[in-house]
This record gives structure tokens, C-alpha cells and sequence, in this order.
């Protein structure tokens, strides 16, 4: 699958890294309290809870920003299509006597 990277899918990526890898952090350290005990104030905080939702938010937020359409980026059709048109219909102008040569033709059409 070809894919083209931009910025804002790279951040994206970036960001749900990080958020896995501080969710994955935050699982370890609640079941190695010795560990916990050793660690700075600031990285047991419960304050931590909440970054990964905000690191999602923003990471959404980035991706959305990203896929806008800018006007720098106009969207050709892949395909020329021919351009369209409405179908008319003609009405047969009357034979003249000389096309006819002799033969006597009946209309047995309703009209209208």
C-alpha cells in the first residue's frame, strides 16, 4: 500500500506512540510499588492520567488540520469524462411530393 506521508499524519503516529508508551509506563509502575517509591514526586503525580487524553486530543486535532483542503491542492478527476448533453428530439420535416415518386404514405402514429 502506497502511502503518503505529511506532516500531520507523521505527529499523529508520534503522538499515539507516546501515549502508548506512557500508558504502558503508568501499567508497569502500578505493579512495582519498590520501583514507585524510588521515583521523583513529578513522575508519580496522578496528574499523568490525563496526558494521554490530552496528547489524543491534540493528536486528532493535528490529523483533522492536516486533511483540510488547502487551495493549493486542487483535485483533478483521474479520468476525462466527455461532456454532457441533453438529448433533443427533431421533428421529421414533411416529405415533398418528389421524394415520394408515386407512393402514397399514411402516418399512423397518434399525435400528441
Amino acid at each position: 500500500m502506497d502511502h503518503e506521508w505529511s506532516w500531520s499524519n507523521f505527529l499523529t503516529v508520534l503522538l499515539l506512540v507516546i501515549v502508548a508508551v506512557i500508558e504502558a509506563l503508568q501499567q508497569a509502575l502500578s505493579q512495582a510499588p519498590a520501583v514507585t517509591e524510588q521515583l521523583p514526586v513529578w513522575v508519580i503525580s496522578p496528574n499523568w492520567n490525563y496526558v494521554p487524553l490530552v496528547l489524543l486530543i491534540v493528536a486528532g486535532l493535528l490529523w483533522i488540520v492536516g486533511h483540510l483542503p488547502t487551495k493549493a491542492q486542487q483535485h483533478y478527476p483521474a479520468v476525462q469524462l466527455p461532456p454532457t448533453t441533453v438529448p433533443t428530439t427533431t421533428v421529421p420535416a414533411r416529405p415533398q411530393m418528389s421524394q415520394v415518386s408515386g407512393r402514397v404514405f399514411v402516418d399512423l402514429t397518434t399525435q400528441q
